[in-house]
């Protein structure tokens, strides 16, 4: 597979697609990081990475900002492995990597093969979509401003 750095966070995002496709959280994840980094542009030196690859049904996209661990989401593992290969290059130092599990394990093996360096699973993360809201009740009562007469009730609900 075949890695595409990108310097502008729109391209990226266009590029990216077809990982939206794979989920809201994943799609809101590097969304949101791609307009972070359109308000805040990176400083002068700040390492950015935004990149995808593809190879017929297989494709990912990863992120790393400055210091900041590598986030492959729920990239195929064969583009993990490509991310792997292509960080190494200049980012040895890397710190950690964030994503769906088997991307994640399948980065952190090339990497030690790559680098050297040791890994273990520290956080397991879940993500989650609402999909029914209850209905909550009504309060009994009417809202009021407080009055002085208030005051000690209010100071003993601390």
């Amino acid at each position: 597979m075949h890695v595409i750095r990108h310097t502008d966070p729109d391209a990226f995002l266009a590029a990216a697609a077809p990982m939206a496709a794979r989920g809201q959280a994943s799609a809101s994840f590097f969304t949101g990081w791609a307009h972070a980094m359109k308000r805040t542009p990176p400083a002068a030196g700040e390492r950015v990475y935004l990149a995808t690859c593809s190879s017929g049904a297989s494709c990912g996209a990863a992120i790393q900002r400055d210091e900041g661990p590598a986030i492959i989401g729920q990239s195929d593992v064969a583009a993990a492995i490509a991310f792997a290969d292509d960080l190494a290059r200049d980012c040895a130092g890397l710190q950690g990597v964030v994503g769906a599990l088997p991307a994640t394990e399948a980065f952190a093996r090339r990497w030690h093969q790559l680098t050297g360096r040791t890994h273990r699973l520290r956080v397991r993360l879940r993500q989650h979509a609402l999909d029914t809201v209850n209905e909550v009740p009504t309060a009994p009562g009417t809202p009021r401003t407080a009055t002085e007469a208030d005051a000690e009730w209010l100071i003993e609900g601390q």
